[in-house]
């Protein structure tokens, strides 16, 4: 329940839940994790960049320190 424009994103932290706001007052629920910075945190906040997971490679420095480094990953939760 409140004012939120559909779109909007809330975090409920003490409950770990975030709502996503639809249309007609409705929204969808998430369980989510919180960890201990979440906590300490409280105020409204604007989502400031999107984006995919992109291919990954390490910098030569990363290559340099951590030899055994892939060369490549792939994109994504894995």
């Amino acid at each position: 329940d409140g004012p939120e424009r559909p779109g909007t994103i809330v975090v409920d932290i003490d409950r770990r839940f975030l709502y996503l706001v639809q249309p007609d007052n409705k929204a969808i629920r998430y369980g989510i994790g919180v960890g201990r910075q979440g906590f300490a945190w409280s105020g409204l906040a604007t989502v400031g960049r999107k984006g995919v997971w992109p291919g990954w490679g390490p910098t030569t420095t990363m290559l340099r320190i951590n030899p055994s480094l892939p060369r490549y990953m792939d994109g994504g939760i894995d």
